[in-house]
């Protein structure tokens, strides 16, 4: 088959999902022409899809290698090195998209994500503008801009953002109603919105919750146990050994909202297999385990069984609504004869 043809085949297999057969027809292609920046580039993307960080780095790279101003690479580059918070080397690669295409909307915005998270916000604002500048109508940069205002406690202006950006998410659903991006950046305005003006919405929105994490993330650990010097996973696990059981050891235990794995790394000892639950794919990521055997990982809630449990006041607890600390040892109790254990 023609070097065209396999190309072609490959990147509509990578457009359908099929990450296998895009991955064998790009490394076919390079077989044939291994100076073709854009199937290294592509399957650079086909990498990071399987979390193959380095191997999408060498990727991207050969392709830069190959033709040093080719953006797409460049800004695929930044993207990953943003994902794992190496933010000097994300500024290195968005600063050259922005060199060699200066009308670069995404590369405007996400370097100012970048200059945000490092705390330079003059820096985040002025990329922010200029990616406005170059298109009105970018929503992204409207919400991102909110969200900076908010962080730094200039209240008026986040509200200002927010409501722009729900100005310009109704516009775009009103062309388009199936938009399911802008239909959830408008919840998450809706939401930011609404806590800055002093009204309390009844939930938050599953994505706002979900990219509120998975930016958290990777100084999860670090915030938890050094900053904040969470010791709760132990105090349960001692609370549990403390029963009057002679057998503490579980079948399973499933951590539901397990994050990176602070509470599995207490009770893993105690269950025969550990599975972990949450909302966030970049939380499961960071789970330190990760591909341990029998450890199971999984994104999927139960919303009726959670309920089940969010009780204004149990048997247990008969004066006063319970606490997170409460629930999870009732929790505790009520699974320990079963052999399944249940953390939240």
């Amino acid at each position: 088959m023609p070097v065209e043809q396999t190309f072609t085949l490959a990147n509509s297999h990578q457009q359908r999902g099929n990450v296998q057969g895009a991955l064998k027809g790009y490394q076919n292609i390079l077989r044939i022409n291994s100076s073709c920046p854009e199937a290294h580039n592509n399957l650079g993307k086909v990498y990071r899809e399987l979390g193959q960080a380095e191997e999408a780095i060498i990727c991207y790279q050969n392709a830069i290698r190959i033709n040093a101003d080719y953006a797409d690479a460049h800004y695929n580059l930044g993207n990953l090195y943003q994902s794992l918070g190496e933010y000097q080397q994300a500024l290195f690669f968005y600063s050259a998209v922005i060199r060699i295409n200066p009308d670069c909307v995404e590369g405007h915005n996400n370097l100012g994500k970048v200059y945000q998270e490092l705390g330079q916000s003059e820096e985040a604002v002025i990329c922010y503008q200029n990616a406005i500048r170059i298109n009105a109508d970018y929503i992204n940069a409207h919400y991102n801009l909110g969200n900076l205002y908010r962080s730094l406690g200039e209240y008026q202006q986040a509200i200002a953002w927010y409501q722009a950006t729900l100005d310009l998410c109704d516009a775009a659903l009103a062309l388009n109603p199936s938009d399911d991006q802008v239909y959830t950046l408008r919840q998450n305005a809706v939401h930011l919105l609404s806590s800055q003006i002093g009204v309390t919405t009844k939930t938050a929105p599953k994505h706002y919750i979900q990219s509120l994490f998975d930016d958290y993330a990777k100084r999860f650990d670090h915030h938890l146990a050094e900053v904040l010097d969470y010791k709760v996973p132990k105090l349960l696990k001692n609370l549990l050994l403390g029963l009057p059981s002679k057998n503490v050891n579980f079948d399973v235990a499933i951590d539901l909202g397990c994050g990176t794995g602070l509470s599995g790394e207490a009770f893993r000892p105690l269950c025969k297999k550990l599975v972990g639950i949450d909302l966030s794919p970049k939380m499961l990521e960071w789970n330190m385990f990760m591909g341990i055997n029998p450890v199971r990982v999984i994104r999927w809630v139960s919303a009726a069984l959670v309920s089940t449990l969010f009780l204004p006041s149990t048997s247990l607890f008969p004066h006063q609504s319970p606490t997170w600390l409460d629930l999870q040892f009732l929790v505790l109790v009520a699974y320990i004869e079963s052999k399944f254990l249940f953390l939240f």
